[in-house]
């Protein structure tokens, strides 16, 4: 039955103190969420990062291979499409084109 007052909102008044340990937990609660999730993305941040070293180590071998013509000693690729396969590439062009080649380049 719709009627005078039958739409009203129910407001329930809470004692001031109680407000202020719900407003204390609701910022708590958004502080744990941030430093977490901002944990969790230096960690990610930092796997990256350590991920491209060594990249980018491997990478530094194979051009150095590549510059010294030992293009027997490069590595297989990796698969995963970054440098050090492009490297691998250049390098397995390379040996492919070995008989077109002058040979005081190897």
């Amino acid at each position: 039955a719709l009627g005078p007052g039958a739409l009203t909102p129910l407001v329930i008044r809470l004692p001031a103190a109680a407000m202020t340990v719900i407003s204390l937990l609701v910022i708590m609660t958004c502080s744990v969420v941030f430093v977490g999730s901002t944990a969790i993305m230096v960690r990610r941040l930092q796997r990256r990062a350590r991920a491209l070293q060594r990249s980018m180590h491997e990478a530094t071998g194979v051009a150095q291979r590549v510059v010294n013509w030992e293009l027997d000693a490069v590595p297989k690729p990796r698969g995963d499409g970054g440098v050090v396969d492009l490297m691998v590439q250049v390098a397995e062009k390379l040996r492919a084109y070995r008989p077109y080649l002058p040979a005081h380049l190897f």
